[in-house]
């Protein structure tokens, strides 16, 4: 450590997820139909601020539409820049693929019903959403930000990229054109879940 003399003053806990409420609240009910049927379905929690990247999200979204994914992305969260990304999402003219669902005080049963959880933040302390959906099982890409190993075992449950636009959207695309590659790492992510 840095300061030797203060080890025995010092404790260190880590973020602590209870798993089983996590699997619990994911089960409540939600209203499917805004998630769109017959596509893959991309999911992002997170504060609308310039970490989280949500605005990023929007140019990242446009690019896999432009090379024919049939996608629908759901962001829930809400923040100073809610006005920002809503003008994104305007000027882009992805209203009909990336959607704002708003605060939700239950973020889980939407992370459950996704194909892949996105995290495009630019940094983070320590990404708590990873961790969640690891716990439901979700394939994720993410950037290489503050948590993103202990969560994605790069390759195998998702993909890890560098902060940049043109990286995460050929990491989506890689899983989406490869045949079978999203069903293998979904399997993976189960197995893997339960290793964590």
């Amino acid at each position: 450590t840095r300061f030797p003399s203060l080890n025995e003053k010092i404790l260190l806990i880590e973020n602590i997820l209870s798993e089983k409420m996590i699997r619990e609240q994911a089960n409540e009910k939600i209203d499917l139909k805004c998630l769109g049927e017959g596509k893959i379905k991309l999911c992002t929690v997170g504060r609308f601020s310039y970490p989280k990247a949500i605005d990023r999200a929007v140019l990242i979204c446009k690019q896999l539409i432009n090379k024919g994914i049939n996608l629908i992305w759901y962001i829930v969260g809400y923040g100073g820049d809610e006005d920002l990304i809503r003008k994104t999402i305007h000027d882009n003219r992805m209203e009909e693929y990336f959607i704002l669902l708003g605060k939700k005080t239950n973020p889980y049963p939407y992370i459950k019903a996704c194909d892949i959880y996105v995290q495009p933040s630019r940094f983070e302390g320590y990404a708590v959403t990873l961790m969640e959906a690891i716990v439901l099982k979700k394939v994720i890409v993410t950037t290489d930000v503050s948590g993103s190993e202990e969560a994605v075992f790069n390759g195998y449950n998702g993909l890890i990229v560098h902060h940049d636009v043109d990286e995460l959207v050929q990491a989506i695309v890689s899983i989406w054109k490869t045949p079978n590659r999203l069903k293998k790492m979904q399997a993976n992510a189960l197995l893997y879940s339960h290793k964590k």
